[in-house]
């Protein structure tokens, strides 16, 4: 892979991350805001959420880590 390739690979993660950081703070449908206000902290749709957004600054890390 190129280095103009992961690049792009790290800008696409960070996209998701940002896309996965504005739906838990915003919970954009209201069907998911109702969810999530009725779920508790630690509920299981928190911390998928939560999840994916560490595994994507995880995989950034290791490919900037890697390019380098």
């Amino acid at each position: 892979m190129s280095l103009e390739e992961q690049r792009e690979c790290i800008k696409a993660f960070q996209s998701s991350i940002r896309k996965s950081e504005n739906a838990l703070a915003n919970m954009i449908f209201p069907s998911l805001e109702s969810m999530y206000v009725k779920s508790a902290a630690g509920s299981p749709q928190r911390t998928l959420l939560a999840r994916r957004i560490k595994a994507f600054q995880l995989a950034i890390q290791a490919m900037e880590d890697h390019s380098i």
